[in-house]
């Protein structure tokens, strides 16, 4: 498959744009974040807080861990 297959693919903006869905096709990985969220993620009874500035990726980060370590979780909006 030629490797600018991804780059110039054209998509619909739902995928590209996503304020109030979890991004799939434009998430970012952060090694030195997400190994800080793998870690105290599997520590039973721990509340974990992120915070930061609106749309830079906290819900899609830890609905991503989330999904990978098969965990059940109540999310809340603080606004």
């Amino acid at each position: 498959m030629n490797p600018f297959y991804f780059v110039f693919r054209k998509y619909s903006l739902d995928k590209v744009f996503t304020p109030s869905t979890i991004a799939t096709l434009t998430y970012v990985n952060r090694a030195a974040l997400e190994y800080d969220v793998d870690k105290y993620i599997e520590i039973p009874g721990m509340q974990m807080i992120l915070y930061g500035h609106s749309g830079c990726g906290k819900s899609t980060l830890v609905y991503n861990k989330l999904l990978k370590h098969k965990l059940c979780h109540i999310s809340t909006s603080c606004s």
